[in-house]
């Protein structure tokens, strides 16, 4: 049974604030950020660069702030070099090797991640968080001992992306058929 993930809220001071909004509630149309906004990245994949297109596609103007070296060190420079390119056109604004470690009203403070140099940026209107979720798996834990067979799968295992889930799905349903051949 796979249920998902809920998102994760990184231990920043703010990150609670009424100006901080969560990635999926921002694509989804649930919330609609300020005109100038930080996105916090703390995912190593594709969602951060997605909601900066989607924002900055939409007149938003848009910072995207990594501890990482560079955006989405999981994907390689082929694969998403168009995206960079449509965001540089775009004028999203990139800081690389910062963490943010507290949100104010209109500012973040940020630490170099090598020199632990702070400093803050901003006039944010909205920050969003990329964040990546943790895994939410209350319904199997519910129905584990009250079926006979219940198995996890995908977010609520362990948010990954959906190749990984595709595969374990794959290996169940094997397994599955042979257990039963």
């Amino acid at each position: 049974m796979s249920t998902g993930a809920t998102p994760r809220t990184p231990a920043i001071p703010g990150a609670e604030g009424g100006n901080v909004l969560d990635i999926r509630d921002v694509l989804a149309g649930r919330v609609r950020p300020g005109k100038r906004v930080l996105v916090i990245a703390q995912d190593d994949h594709v969602p951060p660069l997605s909601v900066a297109d989607h924002l900055s596609c939409r007149g938003h103007e848009v910072t995207l702030t990594y501890a990482t070296q560079g955006p989405a060190p999981l994907l390689g420079r082929y694969i998403i070099g168009g995206i960079l390119g449509r965001l540089d056109a775009q004028g999203v604004r990139m800081r690389f090797m910062e963490e943010v470690v507290t949100i104010h009203d209109s500012t973040v403070e940020t630490r170099n991640v090598y020199s632990s140099r702070t400093e803050t940026v901003g006039e944010f209107d909205s920050i969003v968080l990329a964040c990546g979720g943790v895994s939410d798996a209350a319904l199997y834990d519910d129905l584990k001992g009250r079926l006979p067979e219940v198995h996890i799968l995908g977010d609520a295992y362990a948010p990954r992306r959906l190749v990984f889930a595709t595969k374990q799905a794959h290996a169940l349903a094997e397994l599955l058929v042979r257990s039963r051949g």
